[in-house]
């Protein structure tokens, strides 16, 4: 399926699991369970519900989806500002796959620590 590591394909699903759950509910409603299974059919990488509801409950609590209780669970919705941010990030896409190959194959290089950082320094 991917030529990356288990290990290494869990990390980064984790690290980008807010934008994968917003992702996720850009199109519809999901249960925490459905997000679960998502993951786990299209990353091969099975989450702990532990993981998944916690950062639910984050995204809930920095009004980006709201929860509801539908048919005996909790179904989750992009809120307005939920779908605002998931247009900055896909706007943004190319720069966020720029900076990802910057820190796989130029973040080793040697940097002058006393220079001044500038916003696009890794360009």
């Amino acid at each position: 399926m991917w030529e990356v590591s288990r290990k290494l394909r869990e990390r980064l699903i984790k690290a980008f699991l807010d934008i994968i759950i917003l992702a996720h509910l850009n199109g519809s409603p999901m249960s925490g369970y459905d997000i679960i299974n998502v993951i786990n059919k299209k990353f091969g990488i099975l989450l702990s519900p532990g993981s998944i509801y916690s950062m639910l409950y984050a995204l809930e609590r920095k009004n980006l989806i709201a929860g509801t209780l539908s048919e005996k669970r909790r179904t989750y919705t992009l809120t307005d500002e939920g779908k605002e941010r998931m247009k900055k990030i896909l706007g943004n896409a190319q720069e966020i796959a720029e900076y990802l190959v910057f820190i796989l194959t130029k973040s080793h290089e040697k940097t002058d620590i006393r220079s001044k950082p500038n916003d696009k320094s890794w360009q």
